[in-house]
């Protein structure tokens, strides 16, 4: 039969297990987020330096220090230790810090490092590779919703109550990966809208329209000069320019004019390029 003082000290036996068992994962995650950290300064010297090598061995390091820190945080044991008065906020941020700088490792950054090689020969001989641009499309959406995602896992956790260095450093990377989903917004859109624009499926033509200061305007300034772009297949080319002074005044408004218009400016709109 088991005495209390054995039972006693069975409890302090596996509570300093627990406590050993705690503070071993902590200080191998720590280990891990900090080597994830040096990896990225290593990828961005890298691509600086336009290093394939040296930015696939990073991109490498980066995915596996984040998944080892994504899988020492994730699981029962540390879900228990969120709970915990005082330090359950910053156990928890550190979970969340590591399954977002997985995510963001795993499905967005390792692709993208595919890309990069790519995107330096879309532009060639004056000319867009559509083809080549529809190809990277499906990878930077996928790199687009892992930031997406990345930045609403650490996002939706307040960091106020963290300890003052893990707050600066959570506060610094939601700022980063925030920013970055920005970014890569834009960048899925533009792709997604760049072979069309480009004459990829047929030829278009665009009218650009130049102000300049020479008088004040609603939109900024006098429209003086203009020029049509034609786009095919990815090339660009100017088919033709001028400036307000190549049309004359129309004797009559071009277009529909509706009364409210023509009370406001009169029989002017219409009548002159400007």
């Amino acid at each position: 039969m088991l005495t209390w003082r054995r039972v006693v000290t069975l409890a302090a036996i596996l509570l300093l297990a627990a406590l050993g068992w705690t503070t071993w994962t902590a200080v191998q995650t720590a280990r891990d987020l900090r080597t994830a950290e040096r990896a990225v300064e290593r990828i961005r010297a890298a691509v600086s330096s336009d290093d394939p090598e040296a930015r696939a061995t990073a991109i490498e390091e980066l995915v596996q220090a984040s998944s080892a820190a994504r899988d020492r945080t994730d699981g029962i044991w540390w879900a228990s230790l969120t709970m915990l008065p005082f330090v359950g906020d910053d156990v928890g941020g550190v979970r969340d810090l590591s399954a977002s700088l997985e995510l963001v490792a795993s499905r967005a950054v390792q692709p993208l490092g595919e890309t990069v090689d790519e995107l330096e020969v879309v532009v060639a001989n004056g000319r867009v590779d559509v083809e080549r641009l529809r190809d990277l499309a499906p990878k930077i959406d996928a790199a687009h919703s892992a930031f997406a995602s990345a930045a609403q896992l650490v996002t939706s956790r307040k960091s106020s109550g963290f300890a003052g260095p893990l707050r600066s450093r959570y506060e610094e990377y939601v700022d980063q990966v925030s920013s970055l989903a920005r970014d890569l917004s834009s960048a899925a859109t533009a792709v997604d809208v760049l072979p069309s624009m480009l004459g990829g499926s047929e030829p278009r033509q665009y009218l650009l329209i130049f102000e300049n200061n020479a008088e004040i305007r609603a939109t900024g300034g006098l429209p003086g000069s203009w020029a049509l772009i034609k786009a095919d297949d990815g090339k660009l080319s100017m088919s033709i320019q001028g400036s307000a002074a190549d049309f004359d005044a129309y004797a009559n408004p071009l277009g529909d004019i509706t009364d409210a218009e023509s009370s406001l400016f009169g029989r002017e709109m219409g009548r002159f390029f400007q």
